[in-house]
C-alpha cells in the first residue's frame, strides 16, 4: 500500500486522463457470465490476462486485429472505464444539495457511490482534494438517521490505514463529534459506525491520543462495554485492547478509572456475553508490563480467577475459542501464579 502522505498525481500510463487508477487485487477471478466493469486500463491488462492467463491469445489459430477492428475496440473499452474523479465529484455536488432535503434517499445513493471509490488510498486522498471533507459536519448532525451512519462509514473508509485522511479528520475537530454520537446518538447503526470511524482514526495515531483523552473519550468507551448493543460492546473492546498495545498513558489511564472491574464483572457473566474474546483481549492488554494493573486483578474481591476458571472449564474443548482460551491462559499465570510465585518467595 502506498504512503498517503504521497502526492497522487493522474497522468500514469496506466490510467486515462483525468480518471483515478483503481486497484486490481491480482488474484481477481473472471467467472463466465459474470459482467466486469474495468475502471483503467490496468484493470484492462488484468482482466485479459485473467481470461487468458498464460497470457496467450485464446486461439493460436486466431488473426490479429486489423487497425480498424483494434481502433473499435481500444474506443468501447475506453468508454467503459470510470471516471473516478468526475464520480467523486458528482457524490459532492448531490450531497451538499441533498443532504438538508426530508428525503434522504438521493443522499444515500451519493454516499453508496463513494464506498464504492473511497476505501482506496489514492481516491481516499483525491476526496479530500476536491474538498469532500465539507460534507461531514453537516451530514453527521442529520435528521436522518441514514445520512448519519453513512457520513461515519465513509470516515472509517477513509482513515483506515490512511495516514494522510487521519491527519485531516484528526484536524477537522471530528474526534468530540463522533464520541458525542457514539455516546448519545438514538440510532444504533450510527452508534455502531460512529465508534467504527473512531477506531479507524486512532488506529496507529499517537496524535489522536490527547483530543481522544481531552474529550473524556475513555468514559464513552467505558459506557460502551457496557452497552446491551452487541456490537457496540465488542467493537468498543478491540478499541481498547489496541490503544492498551500502542499506548502507555491509556493503560495507566484504564487502570485508575475502574476498567479492571468492569471486566471482571462482564467476564463473571460469560455465559451471555458475546464479546467475551474481546474483554479477555483488552484485559491481556492493560495487564501486560503493567504490575498496578496485576496487583488489581488479583483483588479476591473481584473474583476474577474464579471467572477464568469457568471460561477455561466450559470453552476449552472447542477450537472456536482457541484465542479466548489462549487470553485467559496468559492472564492465569501472569496474574495469579505469579501471584503464587511471589509469596513463596517471601
Amino acid at each position: 500500500m502506498p504512503n498517503a502522505d504521497e502526492n497522487h498525481t493522474n497522468d500514469s500510463p496506466n490510467t486515462i486522463a483525468g480518471a483515478i487508477e483503481y486497484n486490481v487485487q491480482p488474484n481477481d477471478q473472471v467467472s463466465a457470465g459474470r459482467s466486469i466493469q474495468p475502471r483503467t486500463l490496468q484493470d484492462l491488462l488484468r482482466y485479459s490476462i485473467a481470461l487468458n492467463p498464460d497470457g496467450t491469445s485464446a486461439s493460436s489459430s486466431a488473426l490479429p486485429l486489423d487497425e480498424e477492428r483494434k481502433e473499435f475496440l481500444l474506443r468501447a473499452l475506453e468508454s467503459s472505464i470510470v471516471n473516478v474523479t468526475e464520480e467523486l465529484k458528482n457524490a459532492i455536488r448531490v450531497i451538499i444539495k441533498s443532504e438538508a432535503s426530508d428525503d434522504p434517499e438521493e443522499c444515500e445513493a451519493a454516499f453508496d457511490t463513494l464506498a464504492e471509490f473511497v476505501d482506496g488510498i489514492d481516491a481516499a486522498n483525491d476526496f479530500f482534494k476536491l474538498g469532500g471533507f465539507a460534507v461531514f459536519k453537516p451530514c453527521l448532525s442529520s435528521k436522518h438517521d441514514s445520512i448519519r451512519w453513512r457520513a461515519a462509514s465513509i470516515i472509517a473508509d477513509l482513515t483506515q490505514n490512511n495516514p494522510f485522511c487521519q491527519q485531516h479528520i484528526l484536524e477537522a475537530g471530528f474526534i468530540p463529534i463522533l464520541l458525542d454520537l457514539i455516546s448519545n446518538d438514538p440510532d444504533e447503526k450510527t452508534q455502531t459506525k460512529s465508534l467504527y470511524a473512531l477506531s479507524c482514526l486512532m488506529r496507529d495515531n499517537p496524535k489522536s491520543i490527547e483530543p481522544f483523552l481531552e474529550n473524556n473519550g475513555l468514559a464513552v468507551l467505558l459506557k460502551a462495554t457496557q452497552s446491551p448493543i452487541e456490537r457496540l460492546q465488542t467493537k468498543s473492546c478491540f478499541l481498547l485492547s489496541v490503544l492498551c498495545k500502542e499506548n502507555r498513558k491509556i493503560r495507566d489511564e484504564m487502570c485508575s478509572m475502574g476498567f479492571i472491574e468492569m471486566f471482571s464483572n462482564l467476564l463473571a457473566c460469560f455465559e451471555s456475553n458475546k464479546s467475551v474474546e474481546q474483554i479477555l483481549a483488552a484485559l491481556r492488554e492493560l495487564v501486560a508490563d503493567n504490575p498496578p494493573a496485576l496487583e488489581k486483578c488479583s483483588n479476591p474481591d473481584l473474583q476474577l480467577q474464579s471467572s477464568l476458571m469457568k471460561i477455561k472449564s466450559e470453552h476449552s474443548d472447542s477450537q472456536e475459542y482457541e484465542e479466548e482460551i489462549d487470553h485467559v491462559n496468559y492472564l492465569l499465570q501472569n496474574v495469579f501464579l505469579s501471584e503464587r510465585a511471589e509469596e513463596g518467595d517471601r
